[in-house]
C-alpha cells in the first residue's frame, strides 16, 4: 500500500522536552494508522493536530486505483455530512446578523412550508420530525435532476406526516439541512457555494475549498471507490456502480446536508478559525456546541455502537456526553466511495482529520482512537470484522456450495473477526439473483433459512427466488412459513394471494 508521510521536522543538537513528547506522540500515531488491521483498510489520509500545530500527517494508499496515482496531503475529498458543520456556521452567522431567529418556524421564512410547528432549531438539531426528501421524490423519476428548490414543492405534493411531535426525538434526516441552505440563500440575497466562499472559506483561508454543485473535472481530487459485489472483492469507481446513479446524478445538486470538497489543510484552517473567532462569537459558538434537549426528557445516542461511546447533537455538531477528557465536538461524513471523520477537543485544542476514499467506515472510528492517543487513555481495539456474508459469497461463485457453507459455519462462532448478519446474506441473495445467478442465489436463501429458521423475511425471500425460477409449488409453501412465523409479512401475504389467483 502506497504510503506518504509527513513528520515533524525537529532539527537541532537536542530536543527540548516538548518536542521530544511530539515526537513520541507522532510515532504512537504512526502505530496506530499502519497497525495491521488498520493499514489494509485505510486508503485516505490523516492530519492530526494540538494548538493548531500538525503532530502527525499521512496519507496512504490512491486517489486513483486505475493509475496508482497515490493519495497526497493536499488531495481535495468530498467531506460528505462534515458539511453540516459549515451550514449551521452560516445559519449562526445570520443569527448573529439579527437576520432569523432559532426558535422562529421555518414557516416564518418560507410562508408554503406546511408544517406550522418545526422551527430551525428543530432543523439544525435533527429533531424536526421530517423524512428524508429523497426517500420518496425519486420514485417515477428516473430523468429529473434535483435542487434545494425543489424540497419545498415535493413536500406540499407528498405531504408526508410528522415522524414526531418537533423536539420530541432525534431523527437524523438530510432534508433539515438541505432546507438550512435555503434558507441560507434566502436570508443572504447569495447562493449557498456563494455565501460559504464569502463568509466561510475566506476569512478561514481555505483556498481549495468549494461546494460541489456540478460535476466539475477536477483532477486533484480523489476518485471515490466502493467494494464489490458482496460476491466480488474488486473494488469499483462509485461513478460506475448503476445503483448509485439516483445519488450521484439525481441528488447529486442538493447541498448543505453535504457537497463540499475540501483538503486536509483547509479543514485545520476551519478548525483554526473557529477558535480565532474570524467566523463566531465565543458565545454562539458555547450554543452551537451544547447537547440539545428532548422535550420529552428522554435520552437518547445518536450511534448503537458502543465503541462510538454516547454521542448528541447540538447545532449541526455531534456532542459527547463523557468530557472526563475534554469537551469533545464532532461531525463525520458519508458519501457513496467516502469516510470522512472531523473530531476536535475545544478544551484542549486537539485536532483529528481523517477520510478514506474506498468507503472504510472505520475512519471515524480511528480518528477517535488518535484523540485517545493525544489524551494518554487506553486505546480501544478497533476491530475491522470481516463480513461472513462477502466470504462467503466470493466462496460460493468461485469454489462452490459446498466449500462455501463448510467456510461460513466454521467461522459463524467467532465473533471477534467475523460479522454475520441476516441482512447481508439476503443482500447477496438479491445480488446473485439480479446479475442473473440464480442457482446462486436460491443456495443462499436456503442457507439463510438454515442460519435463520425464525425469520419470516428468509423465508418469503427465498419463496421469490424460487418463484422467480418457475417453482410456484415451492414458493407456495415458503411463503406460508413466513406468514405461519409472522401474518402481518405483507410481501408474503402479497405473492401468496398473486400465485393462488393464478392457480
Amino acid at each position: 500500500m502506497k504510503k506518504i508521510i509527513i513528520g515533524l521536522l525537529l532539527g537541532g543538537a537536542s530536543y527540548s522536552y516538548a518536542q521530544q513528547a511530539r515526537a513520541n506522540l507522532a510515532k504512537r500515531l504512526d502505530s496506530l494508522f499502519t497497525a495491521p488491521g488498520n493499514s489494509e483498510h485505510l486508503n485516505g489520509g490523516v492530519l492530526v493536530a494540538e494548538n493548531g500545530k500538525v503532530i502527525y500527517q499521512c496519507t496512504f494508499g490512491y486517489a486513483d486505483l486505475a493509475t496508482k496515482k497515490p493519495n497526497r496531503p493536499g488531495n481535495p475529498f468530498n467531506i460528505g455530512s462534515n458539511t453540516k458543520t459549515f451550514t449551521s456556521t452560516a445559519i449562526l452567522q445570520l443569527m448573529e446578523k439579527g437576520k432569523l431567529k432559532l426558535d422562529n418556524p421555518v414557516r416564518h421564512y418560507f410562508p408554503e412550508f406546511p408544517y406550522e410547528n418545526v422551527t430551525v432549531r428543530h432543523l439544525l438539531t435533527h429533531t424536526s420530525g421530517l423524512s428524508d426528501f429523497d426517500m420518496y421524490v425519486l420514485r417515477g423519476r428516473p430523468g429529473k435532476v434535483f435542487t434545494n428548490r425543489d424540497i419545498i414543492p415535493a413536500i406540499l405534493t407528498y405531504h408526508k406526516p410528522l415522524k414526531f411531535q418537533p423536539g420530541e426525538r432525534f431523527d437524523y434526516c438530510n432534508t433539515n439541512f438541505e432546507l438550512l441552505a435555503l434558507l441560507v440563500e434566502k436570508l443572504s440575497g447569495m447562493t449557498y457555494p456563494a455565501y460559504l466562499k464569502k463568509y466561510i472559506f475566506t476569512p478561514a483561508g481555505m483556498t481549495h475549498s468549494y461546494v460541489q454543485t456540478e460535476w466539475e473535472a477536477d483532477t486533484a481530487r480523489v476518485l471515490n471507490y466502493m467494494p464489490g459485489k458482496l460476491y466480488d472483492a474488486a473494488y469499483h469507481r462509485n461513478d460506475s456502480v448503476p445503483q448509485l446513479h439516483p445519488i450521484l446524478y439525481n441528488l447529486g445538486r442538493l447541498y448543505g446536508d453535504g457537497g463540499i470538497i475540501s483538503t486536509l489543510t483547509d479543514m485545520l484552517r476551519y478548525d483554526q478559525a473557529l477558535y480565532n473567532g474570524k467566523l463566531l462569537k465565543p458565545q454562539t459558538l458555547e450554543l452551537a456546541y451544547t447537547a440539545n434537549q428532548l422535550t420529552n426528557g428522554k435520552d437518547y445516542n445518536m450511534y448503537r455502537d458502543l465503541q462510538m461511546g454516547h454521542i448528541q447533537y447540538g447545532l449541526g455538531w455531534l456532542v459527547d456526553a463523557d468530557t472526563s477528557a475534554g469537551h469533545i465536538i464532532s461531525h463525520s461524513g458519508h458519501y457513496p466511495g467516502i469516510w470522512s471523520a472531523f473530531v476536535r477537543n475545544i478544551d484542549k485544542k486537539q485536532t483529528i482529520i481523517t477520510y478514506d476514499n474506498k468507503d472504510w467506515s472505520g475512519a471515524d472510528l480511528i480518528a477517535r482512537t488518535a484523540l485517545d492517543i493525544l489524551n494518554g487513555r487506553p486505546v480501544k481495539n478497533i476491530l475491522n470484522k470481516r463480513s461472513l456474508a462477502r466470504e462467503y459469497g466470493e466462496a460460493l461463485k468461485t469454489k462452490g456450495p459446498d466449500i462455501a457453507y463448510t467456510q461460513i459455519i466454521a467461522h459463524q462462532a467467532d465473533t471477534s473477526h467475523y460479522i454475520l448478519k441476516e441482512s447481508n446474506l439476503n443482500d447477496l441473495g438479491y445480488a446473485f439473483m439480479a446479475d442473473g445467478y440464480l442457482p446462486q442465489a436460491l443456495e443462499t436463501f436456503k442457507v439463510v433459512t438454515l442460519l435463520f429458521p425464525g425469520s419470516a423475511n428468509a423465508y418469503e425471500s427465498y419463496g421469490e427466488a424460487l418463484e422467480t425460477q418457475g417453482d410456484k409449488t415451492e414458493a407456495v409453501l415458503l411463503y406460508q412459513k413466513a406468514l405461519m412465523i409472522n401474518p402481518k409479512n405483507q410481501d408474503a401475504q402479497d405473492r401468496l394471494k398473486k400465485l393462488e389467483a393464478g392457480n
